[in-house]
C-alpha cells in the first residue's frame, strides 16, 4: 500500500512538473512578444492578457487538485469539500434516475478554497488576503474577464497599469501555488512516514502502538 502511495504521488509530481513547465513556457512566450517595443499597441495588450491569464487558470487548477488530492490522503477533506472539489452536482429525476452536471468553482473562488486546504495540511503555511496583492488579483481577473466578454469599445482598452496590474498578479499566484505545494508535500511525505511505521509497529504487534491505535477506534466511536 504505501509502495503503490509512493508511486502515484511520484506519477502525480511528474505531471504536474510537466503541466506547470508548458504554462510557464507559454506565458514567457507572451511576455517576450509584449515587451517587443514594436509590439506596444492595444492588441498586444489583449493579447497578452489571454495569455497569462490562460496560464493563471492552468497553475489554479494544479494548485487546487494538489491540495485535494494530500489532503484527501490525508483524510482532512469534508464532505462538503469534496464534493465542491469534484465539480459534480448530482439531480435525482422523477423516475429514479441519476444525472451529474459540471459545477466549476470560480476562480476567486478556488484560490481562496486551495489556500485554506494547504493551511489544513500545513498550518504553518498561511496565504494574506488582507493585502493589496490579493486586491490586485481580483482587479487583474475583472480586467480579463472584460477583455474577453467585451461589450463596448471602452472594453477592449488595456492601460499599460493593467498590464502591469495582471503580470504582477501572475508572479503573486505562482508564489503562492508554489508555496502551498510545496510545503504541502513535505507533510504528505512525513505523514507516509508515519503511516509506514504505524503499519509495521501493528504488524509486529507493538504494544505501544496497538494501544494508540485501539484509543483513536473509541475516540471516532
Amino acid at each position: 500500500m504505501q509502495v503503490q502511495r509512493k508511486t502515484g504521488d511520484a506519477k502525480r509530481q511528474e505531471f504536474e512538473r510537466a503541466f506547470l513547465s508548458t504554462l510557464m513556457l507559454d506565458a514567457d512566450a507572451a511576455i517576450r512578444r509584449f515587451r517587443d517595443p514594436a509590439n506596444d499597441v492595444q492588441q498586444a495588450r489583449r493579447e497578452l492578457i489571454r495569455s497569462v491569464h490562460a496560464t493563471i487558470d492552468g497553475v489554479v487548477w494544479a494548485f487546487r487538485e494538489h491540495v485535494r488530492s494530500s489532503a484527501h490522503a490525508m483524510d482532512l477533506l469534508t464532505a462538503a469539500e469534496e464534493a465542491v472539489l469534484a465539480e459534480t452536482n448530482f439531480q435525482v429525476s422523477e423516475r429514479g434516475t441519476i444525472s451529474a452536471q459540471t459545477r466549476h468553482i470560480p476562480l476567486l473562488g478556488a484560490v481562496r478554497l486551495a489556500a485554506r486546504i494547504a493551511t489544513k495540511i500545513d498550518p504553518i503555511f498561511t496565504a494574506d488576503f488582507g493585502g493589496t496583492e490579493w486586491q490586485d488579483f481580483c482587479s487583474a481577473v475583472a480586467t480579463r474577464n472584460r477583455v474577453t466578454h467585451p461589450k463596448t469599445f471602452a472594453d477592449l482598452e488595456v492601460s499599460a497599469a493593467e498590464v502591469d496590474q495582471v503580470l504582477s498578479s501572475f508572479f503573486w499566484i505562482l508564489e503562492l501555488a508554489v508555496g502551498a505545494m510545496e510545503s504541502s508535500v513535505n507533510v504528505l511525505r512525513d505523514f507516509a512516514l508515519n503511516l509506514g511505521d504505524v503499519a509495521k509497529g501493528l504488524t509486529e504487534g507493538n504494544a505501544e502502538i496497538l494501544q494508540a491505535y485501539h484509543q483513536v477506534i473509541r475516540d471516532a466511536q
